[in-house]
């Protein structure tokens, strides 16, 4: 069985930290499966900035990982 767990999302080429790039994970720490979302350029304040340009890529990510939670 193959299973996805991470996704990297960005709506340009570049390097995995460049700003606007996103990582949605899907985490475990014994309570149950959750999601993370982490902007890569984040400034460790914990809060996502997420500009519209990027939400359609951010929000399919989300989703996509959010059905294996459910299987």
């Amino acid at each position: 069985m193959i299973r996805a767990t991470q996704l990297t999302v960005s709506i340009v080429a570049g390097r995995l930290y460049d700003e606007g790039v996103y990582t949605v994970t899907v985490d475990d720490e014994g309570a149950g499966e959750y999601l993370v979302i982490e902007e890569n350029q984040d400034t460790g304040n914990g809060k996502i900035r997420v500009d519209a340009e990027s939400w359609p890529e951010l929000r399919d990510a989300v989703e996509r990982l959010l059905k294996e939670i459910g299987e």
